[in-house]
């Protein structure tokens, strides 16, 4: 006997897409507060943007260990852009962020986001050209970690140097040697920052001044 199967005809349709996160803006922020993220989608999805449960999943990483697992719901969606907001941590880490247009599965591009410490003052602030002065950087979220670093900069002299920045299990204060450079001239201004995980601008950070005389 032959069986016949009717089918309902019906709107309804299923698209695949393969997605990947080509970029976040801005990838740093203070560990202390909430920064709203842009990430920018390959290829364009009209369809999928617009449609569905749109997360993002943010990892935080710590010494290399995944030490949390975040699903947050995206705030709001274009053709290629998913708008997240980066809670706040306790400390300076790194996150991974992706995303998922349909609720389920998420990208997997490895796109990182730089939580880092939140600076208050340093001391002292001033110091001679022959370098040797260690500086006291106070502030929240610093962690005692290889990658941590303090960045001295002055632009209008091409001076852009990094540091090691000590610190200990005192999470509000790391230390940094200013170091001798021939570059150095009575008067001149240093900005000062810390990170404890290199971004490929390394423009970010608290910025105070230590006067070089």
């Amino acid at each position: 006997s032959t069986r016949w199967i009717q089918w309902i005809r019906a709107n309804a349709s299923f698209e695949y897409h393969n997605a990947t996160v080509a970029r976040i803006v801005p990838d740093h922020g203070q560990h202390n507060t909430s920064s709203l993220v842009e990430l920018t989608l390959e290829p364009h999805l009209q369809t999928a943007a617009q449609s569905g449960i749109v997360l993002c999943r943010i990892q935080l990483f710590h010494e290399g260990s995944v030490q949390d697992d975040w699903y947050i719901s995206a705030q709001h969606t274009t053709s290629d852009v998913v708008r997240c907001l980066m809670p706040p941590v306790q400390h300076a880490m790194h996150a991974v962020v992706e995303v998922a247009l349909n609720g389920q599965q998420f990208t997997s591009s490895g796109v990182r986001f730089a939580y880092t410490p939140a600076l208050q003052s340093i001391s002292p602030d001033f110091g001679p050209a022959s370098g040797g002065t260690m500086l006291e950087v106070q502030g929240t979220g610093f962690i005692e970690s290889d990658d941590q670093f303090c960045r001295l900069l002055n632009v209008s002299h091409s001076i852009d140097i990094l540091v090691p920045a000590l610190s200990s299990n005192v999470s509000t204060k790391a230390w940094c040697l200013v170091p001798s450079e021939q570059r150095f001239a009575p008067g001149m201004v240093l900005a000062v920052s810390v990170t404890s995980d290199l971004c490929p601008d390394f423009s970010y950070g608290g910025s105070f001044n230590a006067s070089v005389v």
